[in-house]
């Protein structure tokens, strides 16, 4: 996470893929996943967390 909160604040990915000798493709992935969006409403979740809420929604979308 604290990888992630270094590429939102404007750090680029090869340069943490670098400093923590970890591959490129690993912290586009974590970034992609853990990166925070924000709603309208204030509320914060992450890539990760919007699609199991998506995966929910068609579940139920499917019941109705």
């Amino acid at each position: 996470m604290s990888i992630v909160s270094l590429h939102e604040n404007g750090r680029s990915i090869n340069s943490l893929a670098r400093e923590y000798g970890v591959s490129v493709s690993t912290v586009a992935k974590c970034t992609k996943l853990y990166a925070s969006v924000s709603t309208e409403t204030g509320e914060v979740f992450t890539a990760k967390q919007i699609k199991v809420l998506q995966k929910r929604n068609a579940i139920l979308e499917k019941k109705i």
